[in-house]
């Protein structure tokens, strides 16, 4: 996949399966087959627990930012793939769209597309960076979700 180095472990969020449609919104929040993704979502608490009133910050989960909303907040293309929120990507059979956590700083699916299902090598079980645990970055240390 472009931009990605080689021989190197990429950990992101799985959040569509092939044959899935999939859009990101302006309000930050992913939607899959039409179905808003929201907090409630088991794994998602974290990610879509953030304040609507505040502008998306690196290293705080902010939910999942398009390209309309990006270029509001930055002159960085952050998903070249998903540039406003009318765009809808199907995923392709026996892949999956994997998205960070930190989506103001990122590098996933939104930039290099779908991850085909033999690349994936596991689920992670620890989370050690950012240390955090200030009031700029809270922190994430710990055991992931099961």
């Amino acid at each position: 996949m472009p931009g990605l180095i080689q021989e190197t472990h990429y950990i992101k969020r799985l959040v569509a399966l092939g044959g899935e449609q999939v859009r990101i919104g302006n309000d930050r929040h992913v939607y899959i087959n039409g179905q808003r993704l929201e907090a409630s979502a088991p794994g998602f608490e974290n990610v879509y627990g953030f304040d609507p009133k505040r502008d998306p910050e690196r290293d705080h989960y902010s939910g999942h930012v398009n390209g309309f909303v990006a270029r509001n907040l930055t002159d960085t293309t952050i998903a070249p793939l998903f540039p406003d929120e009318e765009t809808v990507r199907v995923v392709p059979r026996k892949h999956y769209l994997a998205l960070g956590d930190n989506t103001m700083s990122s590098s996933d699916g939104r930039t290099w597309g779908y991850v085909p299902r033999e690349e994936v090598v596991g689920k992670s079980s620890f989370v050690f960076w950012p240390i955090g645990g200030t009031d700029n970055i809270p922190s994430r240390f710990g055991w992931s979700y099961p």
